[in-house]
């Protein structure tokens, strides 16, 4: 019977192994457990400071979470992070001012951080309080800030790597922070240059007409209708222009326009934009068409869907800089009317269909920012209507404006 009892403890059994009886407890074994339980803690910190970092968006936050982890870690009550980025005017901190970091305190730090940054060194802020222990947070030598631990008890060799290893953490995130801003910064300028350089563009041929039209008033021995002719005209260009930076400010910001609603016919609209954009047409041979099966009145805000279909009509141009045609229709459907825009161009690539109403999406085109067409869309359906297109490579593009027939008032 005890060897059959022997036999189901299995072959491994060692009576030395046998654990300590209570009372016994080794005091090593005790201690080794600790250690491994307070390291998985640790490392369990470290991790969970690494996956909230991939989602942060502001610097702010990013020092919240290294506190807290840096807390977890060393086993303090209290740490604190400050830390600059790029050029803000002021560092960051993790937690509102509080002892032993009150106002003047902090504003000490601050003081040093900004003159070792911009002496681009590295280094310890001078005057901390003796119960304070500072990590410094850096990379490649670029000094971003330091973790300040508050009274913290005597700290083991792996407890600082793991620190050392958060600093890391911490400075390449904030790293990372000061190359976004630096692209978005960039990104910005270029997007300001392209854009003052496409307003310029489109503000060239208004001012070019009233300067002619200003000089022939001045200039030439005119009658009375005919200076009456050149002084609306004058008005008119200044008014395009005007409706067009309404326009820009109107998209950047975001805001629903105050229409300005009026009757105008059908072939009454189709002939301003089409004296807007003859000019470019003739420069490349392009041969202007009207179809209009609908000639009867609508009541849009003229200036700005003169403005959404001159758009469409100098896409289309660029579309054809070796000639070809460019046919306006209207037709009436139930309830709605129709204005079809439709070149003989190069067309628009499959891949790149999904995008043409995208802000700042520009493709083959020698100027632009790529904000016509948005801009277009924008003002089809602030009056209620919607826009479609189709395009194929070769073999030229069509957009398709519908508006909601409005009963003209008595």
């Amino acid at each position: 019977m005890p060897s059959a009892i022997a036999g189901s403890v299995g072959p491994c059994y060692k009576p030395e192994m046998a654990l300590p009886r209570p009372g016994e407890v080794d005091e090593a074994f005790l201690a080794e457990h600790r250690r491994l339980e307070r390291r998985s803690r640790e490392l369990h910190s470290l991790h969970a400071l690494a996956r909230g970092l991939d989602t942060v968006t502001e610097p702010d936050r990013v020092l919240a979470l290294v506190a807290e982890a840096a807390r977890n870690i060393a086993g303090v009550a209290r740490a604190e992070v400050v830390a600059q980025v790029g050029t803000h005017e002021r560092p960051w901190w993790s937690a509102p001012a509080a002892a032993p970091f009150p106002v003047e305190a902090r504003q000490a730090i601050e003081t040093a951080l900004g003159d070792l940054r911009s002496r681009k060194s590295t280094g310890l802020p001078a005057g901390l309080p003796s119960r304070v222990l500072p990590i410094t947070i850096e990379r490649a030598g670029a000094l971003f800030g330091w973790v300040l631990f508050v009274d913290p008890p005597p700290l083991s060799t792996d407890t600082r790597e793991l620190l050392d290893v958060l600093a890391g953490l911490a400075a390449t995130t904030l790293h990372n922070f000061e190359l976004l801003q630096d692209r978005i910064r960039s990104e910005r300028l270029t997007t300001v240059g392209r854009m003052i350089s496409t307003i310029v563009h489109d503000f060239r041929n208004p001012m070019t007409s009233i300067r002619g039209y200003a000089a022939m008033i001045e200039e030439m021995d005119i009658g009375p209708a005919r200076r009456k002719e050149c002084a609306h005209l004058v008005l008119e260009e200044t008014e395009r222009m005007s409706a067009m930076i309404d326009e820009i400010l109107e998209f950047t910001s975001g805001g629903t326009p105050r229409l300005r609603r009026k009757r105008i016919g059908m072939q009454d609209l189709i002939a301003r934009m089409q004296r807007l954009v003859e000019r470019d047409l003739g420069e490349r041979g392009v041969i202007f068409r009207s179809d209009l099966a609908f000639r009867g009145i609508l009541i849009v805000d003229a200036d700005r869907m003169v403005r959404a279909l001159l758009n469409i009509a100098t896409n289309a141009a660029d579309a054809m800089p070796s000639g070809g045609t460019l046919t306006v229709r209207s037709r009436e459907r139930p309830g709605e009317v129709e204005i079809e825009v439709q070149d003989t161009g190069h067309g628009i690539a499959a891949e790149l269909l999904p995008r043409i109403f995208e802000p700042f999406f520009t493709h083959g085109k020698p100027r632009g920012v790529g904000l016509g067409m948005a801009i277009t869309r924008k003002i089809v359906e602030d009056h209620g209507g919607r826009i479609e297109f189709t395009s194929a490579l070769g073999l030229g593009s069509a957009f398709t404006i519908t508006l909601p027939m409005e009963t003209p008032p008595r």
